[in-house]
């Protein structure tokens, strides 16, 4: 009896991994961030946007850039510009220019990312997006009394 408890036991963990499930889920802030900061943030994060992308907020991923529509397509791997640019064979056109091309393994991790949807959570970009309406030449005009002279 012990040893089919063993044989069992052993056979379950043997096919865990293979499972879908919490294996598998591809976590932005463990698996994806790590990628775009690697590859992504130099031409789309805080200092510099080319074709008007961003990578490192949210919303601005997820809008995409000047060229294409959105970069990232929740669901749609295949339909989103980021996979197609990464997996692009041309070195001329593939993602990130100039740069060594992303591992199989990184692209897969994207590919999969998009694939379960794209999951974004709240607050956990590591800049905020200036809101450039906040701005003083934008505010009302507001009369205040002279300072107290002598």
């Amino acid at each position: 009896m012990k040893l089919l408890i063993c044989e069992v036991l052993f056979v379950f963990v043997q096919l865990l991994p293979a499972s879908p499930g919490w294996a598998d889920d591809v976590e932005f802030v463990r698996d994806i961030r790590p990628i775009l900061q690697k590859h992504c943030y130099t031409c789309h994060g805080a200092e510099k946007q080319k074709s008007n992308l961003r990578f490192d907020i949210k919303s601005e991923a997820f809008k995409g850039g000047e060229i294409y529509g959105p970069s990232i397509i929740a669901g749609n791997a295949e339909g989103s510009p980021l996979i197609q640019l990464v997996r692009e064979p041309d070195p001329d056109v593939r993602m990130p220019l100039g740069n060594a091309p992303l591992t199989e393994d990184e692209i897969s991790t994207l590919t999969k990312w998009i694939e379960q949807g794209a999951i974004w959570q709240d607050n956990v970009d590591l800049v905020r997006l200036e809101d450039k309406r906040d701005h003083w030449s934008f505010k009302p005009v507001i009369r205040s009394a002279p300072p107290d002279t002598r």
